[in-house]
């Protein structure tokens, strides 16, 4: 407990000081801004046009004999449709 613990605090740390964080297998985090435009440079205002800030993460990929990226966590997965079900329709109460 007390190793995630320090992992969190580190990655916080690291990423309010506009570093990347990778685990290695995982992914990488990092913080993005949202923000809106201004007119100019000069008529910027953090007040004013920063809307938030959130955490950002980029699950590790790999790539495939045929050059496809492949992100870690979607290797091996698949789709498949479920059989249909069969609906019955009851009949109302007189």
């Amino acid at each position: 407990m007390a190793v995630l613990e320090e992992l969190v605090e580190v990655m916080k740390d690291q990423m309010q000081d506009s570093k990347r964080v990778k685990l290695d297998g995982f992914g990488s985090f990092k913080i993005a801004m949202q923000s809106k435009g201004a007119q100019t440079a000069g008529k910027f205002s953090v007040a004013e046009h920063v809307k938030g800030l959130r955490v950002l993460f980029l699950p590790e990929r790999s790539t495939d004999s045929s050059g496809n990226r492949i992100k870690q966590f979607l290797q091996g997965a698949r789709v498949e449709e479920l059989p249909l079900n069969t609906v019955v329709k009851e009949e109302p109460e007189p």
